[in-house]
């Protein structure tokens, strides 16, 4: 039996339906479902009942081990972001810039200040997510954990953790600010990235 694209939108709405959130999860399971389907003669609709029937269950359960997969990949990525030339170039200059101000600033001013540009960061974040893909945004796993690792990692680290208050080592605290300073950076330029290249590689194939 040939699939029409009609055939093909109608299994993506219904894993979209049933849970399957992710584009690029979701792109690879209709991939597997249509396969399965194309083998068999007869009535689509009939074909497509029975083969949920017997198959759905399996489908939703890699749904969430491939969902958990996308954690450590999204961390991957950043890792390998972070430990870019430009990135450990950015660090020493951040350094040098942490250490003159801490010498003109209280760390409670310095940390204020940080706490809003990481906001802004964050917000350029969810601007180039929205409005800065052509043709719009798509939900890809590996980006969603890498943006919402983001968001609640800068919560727990800079705004539930006062770093000013905890660490009185003026140099500790520089590297502090350092190393969660280009954890944000990369971070969003590898969130930029893995968006495009989702994008390109899933949304260009539909």
């Amino acid at each position: 039996m040939n699939l029409t694209n009609q055939h093909i939108e109608f299994i993506d709405n219904y894993l979209r339906n049933s849970g399957v959130v992710y584009a690029d999860i979701r792109f690879e399971m209709v991939d597997h479902v249509a396969t399965a389907l194309e083998k068999q003669e007869g009535d689509f609709m009939e074909n497509f009942r029975l083969y949920m029937v017997e198959n759905k269950k399996s489908l939703l359960n890699n749904n969430t081990v491939f969902a958990k997969q996308a954690r450590r990949r999204a961390f991957k990525a950043l890792l390998k972001t972070m430990v870019k030339p430009g990135f450990i170039a950015i660090a020493a200059l951040l350094v040098i810039i942490f250490k003159l101000a801490i010498d003109v600033y209280e760390p409670e001013t310095i940390k204020d200040a940080l706490t809003v540009v990481y906001l802004l960061l964050l917000f350029v974040m969810v601007l180039l997510a929205k409005f800065g893909l052509k043709g719009g945004y798509s939900k890809f796993s590996v980006v969603d954990k890498l943006g919402s690792a983001l968001t609640s990692t800068a919560y727990i680290l800079f705004v539930l953790i006062r770093p000013d208050k905890l660490i009185s080592n003026t140099n500790w605290l520089i590297g502090y600010y350092t190393l969660f300073t280009v954890f944000m950076l990369s971070g969003i330029y590898t969130f930029y990235t893995l968006a495009a290249k989702y994008k390109l590689l899933y949304d260009g194939n539909r």
